[in-house]
């Protein structure tokens, strides 16, 4: 687990903003996910990245690796 709010660059630490268009709900900012992604380095062997539109998965112990290395 990371900290996005770690991998941003304005003094507030914001992670999110109002969607374009308007409407209710905020998203994510791009930059600093990437950032996140990119600070993890090359030698990381498998990234996983959730999704409200994915599919539930729990590790049995630390060990144990998430069930599809290509997620993210």
């Amino acid at each position: 687990m990371h900290d996005l709010r770690d991998s941003t660059t304005d003094k507030h630490r914001q992670v999110d903003d109002e969607s374009y268009g308007g409407g209710p709900g905020m998203v994510l900012k791009p930059e600093p996910v990437f950032a996140a992604v990119e600070s993890l380095g090359a030698g990381i062997a498998a990234r996983s990245c959730s999704s409200p539109a994915g599919r539930g998965w729990t590790r049995t112990s630390p060990a144990s690796s998430p069930p599809n290395p290509g997620w993210c």
